[in-house]
């Protein structure tokens, strides 16, 4: 007998605007009938798997859904649409694994957690694979930095901004105008940082020149 009153999210992302979501929102939907589990959230994300989690609304909604005990699973089509960088989608699940939402992957129809809220054992197979894929993929992005420089310092070259070319705040502010008016117009980090396709950091560190700025000139 299919558990009931089970509430669900229904995850899912396409990695271009011109890609279409609606095939997955329709096999999880009915996934989630065939086992009397109530769709309570369709979240839907147009941005690549390889973007960082914190520039990620998507994952972010999924994470402050499970805090606040809005649903107890996730489903989504295949791992690869929390991300395809290997070590954030470990650290989303391991979020979700201590809230207690299991994620149901329906290519590979498995859940995460049983239902006494523990890993289960497939799923403990696919956390240890996803962890070495990931403990790979460092070693491998280690090693083409290190071989980089070496290439880079045997041709003579400088490692790093050569030195006398550092960005000015002026400069930089001037680069970065369009962001900088947004952040004046009261938006958020994250909103800015979306709205002008840029990292997090790149924002917070407008914003503290523009406040610097205006510290400076209300004591001129």
């Amino acid at each position: 007998m299919k558990a009931k009153n089970v509430k669900v999210a229904i995850a899912v992302r396409v990695s271009t605007e011109l890609q279409d979501y609606s095939r997955q929102v329709n096999d999880l939907q009915n996934v989630a009938s065939k086992n009397n589990w109530e769709v309570i959230e369709v979240i839907t994300e147009k941005v690549s798997g390889m973007s960082s989690v914190e520039d990620r609304i998507g994952i972010r909604k999924i994470i402050d859904g499970a805090s606040k005990g809005k649903f107890q699973k996730v489903l989504i089509s295949e791992i690869s649409r929390l991300g395809r960088n290997t070590l954030d989608t470990l650290k989303v699940l391991d979020q979700l694994n201590k809230l207690g939402v299991s994620v149901y992957v329906q290519d590979l129809n498995i859940e995460t957690l049983d239902d006494n809220g523990k890993v289960n054992f497939q799923a403990e197979i696919l956390l240890h694979m996803l962890s070495l894929f990931a403990r790979r993929e460092r070693d491998t992005l280690v090693s083409r930095i290190k071989s980089g420089m070496e290439q880079a310092k045997r041709l003579g070259k400088t490692i790093g901004r050569p030195e006398g070319t550092e960005e000015s705040e002026e400069v930089f502010l001037k680069k970065h105008k369009s962001a900088a008016e947004s952040i004046k117009l009261g938006l958020s980090i994250r909103k800015v940082a979306k709205l002008h396709e840029m990292s997090t950091t790149t924002v917070q560190k407008i914003k503290k020149l523009i406040l610097k700025d205006n510290d400076f000139n209300q004591a001129a």
